[in-house]
């Protein structure tokens, strides 16, 4: 699971696709992933079954994960979070703004439908970034100092 760390030296390194005008949702490669065997930037599962709706308290960590096409719900192809089994996880699910460089997440749920843009935050108790289809349940639910980036 990814963390914020106030140093430059520590902080994640990424590259993505030089594709302008980015104008689709791309992969995002960790270049200093603590498990290179999980090299892509992405999410995996953490409640709900993965589906994002409104007015529902779901979430799933950001993480180390393998490639899942865009637009596909997710699969499991294992992910960086190891509990003994293989989680499953989306990966190309970001898209970049060039003009404010603002980074968005699309998540697609199992029945196809999309939550973007979906919300992002950190949550300083779990120490990870974490994706939500409804931050406002999430906050009301979930009391750990969460907040959206």
């Amino acid at each position: 699971m990814y963390t914020h760390t106030p140093s430059t030296d520590q902080a994640l390194m990424i590259s993505m696709p030089s594709l302008p005008p980015f104008s689709g949702d791309i992969d995002l490669r960790a270049l200093n992933a603590v498990d290179s065997a999980h090299p892509f930037l992405g999410a995996s599962y953490g409640s709900n079954s993965g589906n994002f709706k409104a007015g529902r308290l779901s979430w799933t960590c950001v993480t180390g994960v393998n490639h899942v096409n865009a637009n596909t719900p997710m699969q499991a192809v294992g992910d960086g979070r190891s509990t003994g089994s293989t989680l499953t996880s989306e990966s190309q699910i970001w898209s970049l703004d060039p003009t404010t460089l603002q980074l968005t997440a699309r998540w697609t749920n199992n029945d196809l439908s999309q939550r973007y843009p979906t919300p992002i935050f950190f949550n300083p108790v779990a120490e990870g970034f974490y994706l939500t289809g409804d931050y406002p349940v999430f906050d009301t639910n979930i009391h750990e100092g969460q907040f959206l980036v």
